[in-house]
Formats: C-alpha cells, sequence, structure tokens
C-alpha cells in the first residue's frame, strides 16, 4: 500500500498519493491527518480509492506551515476526530 506525500510550505499546499489501496467498506473512508508541534491533530479531507486502489487529494485549506506530521487512518465517513491511531505517513523535517 504504497501512499507519498508531496509537501510545499512555500506553496501552502500539500499532496497525497497512493496505490493499492484495499476497498473499505460502505461508509467508511481513508481519512487524512495533519499533526502540530503540540500534538493537535486536525483531519485534512479523505481519500476514495473507490475500489481502483488508487487515489490522489490535495491539501490547501490549512496553514501547512505549521505542520510535522501527516498521517491516515481508516473512519466512518463522518468522523471529525480519529478513533484510532493514524499511521504516520511523512515527518515534517
Amino acid at each position: 500500500m504504497p501512499v507519498s506525500v508531496m509537501y510545499s510550505p512555500s506553496h501552502n499546499m500539500a499532496g497525497v498519493s497512493t496505490t493499492n489501496l484495499p476497498a473499505l467498506p460502505e461508509g467508511k473512508v481513508y481519512k487524512l491527518w495533519l499533526y502540530d508541534a503540540q500534538g493537535t491533530i486536525v483531519g485534512s479531507g479523505t481519500l476514495n480509492s473507490a475500489g481502483r486502489g488508487a487515489g490522489v487529494t490535495t491539501m490547501t485549506e490549512h496553514d501547512l506551515s505549521r505542520v510535522t506530521d501527516f498521517g491516515i487512518s481508516i473512519e466512518d465517513e463522518s468522523a471529525h476526530s480519529p478513533s484510532q491511531k493514524p499511521a504516520m505517513l511523512e515527518n515534517v523535517v
């Protein structure tokens, strides 16, 4: 399940690209999370592989200059906070 994060702080933009994601049951989505240095977690959208195993999304709605980590978890579509510890995708250096 390769997941790639592309991050450009100067453009306040990040993108996530995936391949070979397993299809999820109805009502479940791959949810993206942003972390800051204080450990605050903010939801930043969802990925839906639509059973194809591939998905792409961009993140521009948050101030990405304070982001320290990107994460992903499987959640209900309506989730506003992670129900489990998200898998870390990228540690921002």
